[in-house]
């Protein structure tokens, strides 16, 4: 059954998928209001500030963790991905001891998804991110970088609230037209950037540091929650890593 509208209109007739409205009103925030959020709504194209990124764009940062792990992936683009578990993870037993034929793509077959793709909850791809969060690293230096970025956590200090958001990550620049850079913004910037050695890292400078501390400092919290309307009632910031450009 077609669902209708209050005054009876059929649904596909009440949006509008040019503008990204339901009735006039914006999509996000009608199905915002309807489920309490958006986990369940398949957004598309509608709405520009969306996320446009996808399995793919983790690839680079995939691949540079098996690098940092001593690990050569072998690359084939008709059978996928093959890399061997590093060492330093083998006492893990949810991971196998080598993997082929992996993918950054959802459209494989069913019975392929399980043991192929690449993403959010495969082993191997969760043990990558824990690694990188485990490292304490307060900067780095990467290629293609045209001014320093600083990546800043935010959360909640309040816990046991029904908000579907706990935790996010902020992307900092000192220039103001990326002041409001979005986090997937920022994950593509980086993938178009290549880490600098550690042996070949230059010191920090103290120009450098002040920048950082710089763009720290005119954080203002309150206003980025309130332009990406959530449902922190006490946010809480802690810098994560600055990258800088290599000399």
């Amino acid at each position: 059954e077609v669902v209708r509208n209050r005054s009876g209109s059929r649904l596909d007739k009440w949006f509008d998928a040019r503008t990204g409205t339901f009735g006039g009103q914006d999509a996000v925030e009608m199905v915002r209001a309807m489920l309490g959020n958006v986990a369940r709504y398949d957004f598309g194209t509608v709405r520009e500030d969306l996320p446009k990124v996808d399995l793919p764009d983790l690839k680079p940062f995939f691949l540079n963790v098996m690098r940092l792990m001593g690990r050569r992936v072998k690359h084939d683009d008709a059978a996928g991905l093959g890399v061997k578990t590093p060492e330093d993870w083998k006492d893990d037993l949810t991971l196998k001891e080598r993997y082929t034929g992996l993918v950054f793509d959802r459209n494989l077959p069913e019975g392929e998804r399980m043991t192929r793709l690449l993403g959010i909850g495969h082993a191997l791809l969760d043990r990558a991110i824990s690694e990188i969060m485990s490292r304490q690293v307060l900067t780095g230096r990467v290629k293609d970088l045209l001014s320093p970025l600083v990546l800043v956590a935010v959360e909640d200090e309040i816990t046991g609230t029904s908000a579907t958001i706990h935790r996010i990550v902020l992307p900092l620049q000192g220039n103001a037209d990326a002041s409001r850079m979005a986090d997937w913004q920022a994950l593509r910037l980086l993938n178009a950037t290549t880490p600098v050695a550690a042996g070949d890292q230059a010191p920090l400078r103290e120009q450098e540091a002040e920048i950082v501390h710089e763009i720290i400092r005119n954080l203002d919290l309150s206003e980025r929650i309130a332009d990406l309307k959530l449902p922190f009632r006490r946010p809480k910031a802690t810098p994560l890593v600055a990258l800088l450009p290599a000399d």
